[in-house]
């Protein structure tokens, strides 16, 4: 018996995701154009700024959890706080690494 993995044939290769599988020259400039400019961005202090501003109001949602908890809020408010605290961390956390992503590509 042959000991070869067995390969899954019902789904894409994660990587090409939600991108177009025909580009055109133009489609892929743009791209990269796009990559440039947020790779500089990333190395601005400006950048480094706005990204501790993003962890501070993190570290906020944190302290705000916590004190709901310590204050013997409902479970249902905790609940609450704690997808609202999640939710905003995602978003939060998608955008940094949108750019950090880029810092160092497209050069």
């Amino acid at each position: 018996m042959d000991k070869q993995a067995l390969q899954p044939t019902g789904y894409k290769d994660f990587a090409t995701l939600g991108v177009k599988e025909t580009q055109t020259e133009d489609e892929k400039n743009v791209l990269v154009d796009e990559q440039k400019a947020l790779a500089y961005l990333a190395n601005l202090k400006g950048w480094k700024l706005v990204k501790a501003f993003i962890e501070r109001i993190e570290g906020d949602l944190d302290v705000m959890e916590s004190k709901s908890i310590e204050s013997g809020a409902s479970y249902e408010e905790i609940g609450k706080i704690t997808t609202v605290k999640q939710v905003v961390k995602n978003v939060t956390r998608r955008i940094t690494g949108y750019v950090e992503d880029a810092r160092g590509t497209a050069r």
